[in-house]
């Protein structure tokens, strides 16, 4: 990824907007929410959250229109 640094700057508010986001819509769903940005040997993990007994591991995604949000979902 070869984006200057403003635009750099741009792309992370935005990431940080839509994961303030998604937290808000699972807590909504009744999730518990334990981590945010929890880092593993191998890579980060956005949101682990927990319902009904179960564990999440959440990847947020942002993307500039709906069909290439399908496509990087994949």
């Amino acid at each position: 990824m070869n984006d200057p640094p403003a635009n750099r700057t741009a792309l992370a508010g935005t990431a940080r907007i839509a994961k303030t986001l998604c937290r808000w819509l699972l807590r909504s769903k009744g999730y518990h929410i334990l981590e945010k940005g929890y880092c593993t040997k191998v890579e980060e993990i956005d949101l682990l959250a927990t319902r009904r007994g179960w564990l999440v591991a959440v990847e947020v995604k942002v993307r500039a229109t709906h069909a290439d949000a399908l496509q990087a979902a994949t």
